[in-house]
């Protein structure tokens, strides 16, 4: 069984990144330039974008200087369209460039900024296979949640679960497990007991318990997932897909007569 980094699909998850970062300065030309990139982004002509967002960076330093705020927001844009562009080395270079400057400066939101920008070079070491490097960048990311993030606990489990899928890739399912009950303890208490994420932060759990040899408390785990994504109307989902075969699994290892129905009614209101 295997669990990967939540995330959007890459193109997706480029495109919120971008829009998410405050593109459109007052300056005409500036907005005109950024347009046109985008444009092109959306497109998939990376090349062009790759040029338009070289310019613009190339002219936030003449405006700026090399160490400004602004020249790390264009540097992160840039590296977005490396990156959807393939192009790994460049895209992960220009975000701990960004990352420097915006370690320059002590205030809430650029330690928003930091967290933003660890996250996104962890999620470029995954892609690369890089797992220690971007298990570094979630725990950095963790404690910068936990600090600025500490009055929302569904923050803080979204950064706990990286950590945890990032453990569970490289083989340490016992030590993901705990991050992976913390995840779900935060999400059950701000989101209930029958929201989605809250299935399948179950499943990632059950995941690494299985490959601890607790295939009974797994089992549980998938069948609580199961039964959720049942409540949810998620019968022809690939997530109950998942839970149905990772529940299966269980069951024939356990024998345990307890798990014979893979699709749960229950009394408790998830049927």
């Amino acid at each position: 069984m295997h669990h990967y980094v939540n995330r959007l699909p890459h193109k997706v998850r480029l495109d919120n990144d971008i829009r998410s970062m405050s593109i459109f300065p007052n300056d005409k030309v500036m907005k005109g330039l950024t347009q046109s990139g985008y444009d092109a982004f959306a497109k998939e002509d990376f090349r062009l974008a790759i040029s338009i967002y070289g310019h613009i960076l190339d002219l936030k330093v003449k405006q700026y200087g090399d160490l400004h705020c602004k020249v790390a927001d264009a540097k992160m844009r840039l590296a977005y369209i490396q990156e959807a562009d393939g192009n790994n080395n460049h895209a992960i270079a220009l975000k701990a460039a960004a990352l420097s400057i915006y370690k320059r400066i002590s205030s809430r939101k650029n330690r928003i900024k930091i967290n933003d920008v660890l996250t996104s070079i962890g999620n470029s070491y995954v892609q690369f296979g890089d797992l220690p490097q971007a298990l570094d960048c979630y725990r950095e990311s963790l404690e910068i949640t936990e600090e600025i993030y500490g009055d929302q606990p569904l923050k803080v489990s979204h950064a706990l679960d990286n950590i945890g899928s990032i453990l569970a890739l490289m083989g340490k399912y016992q030590r993901a497990t705990g991050f992976f009950e913390r995840a779900l303890d935060m999400r059950e208490d701000a989101l209930g007991k029958y929201s989605v994420l809250v299935a399948d932060t179950k499943v990632a759990l059950g995941e690494v318990l299985f490959a601890c040899d607790k295939e009974e408390i797994a089992a549980l785990a998938f069948r609580d997932a199961v039964a959720i994504y049942n409540w949810n109307q998620y019968r022809d989902h690939p997530k109950m897909m998942r839970a149905v075969k990772n529940l299966k699994l269980a069951e024939s290892s356990t024998c345990h007569k307890g798990f014979k129905e893979y699709i749960v009614k229950s009394d408790d209101g998830y049927s």
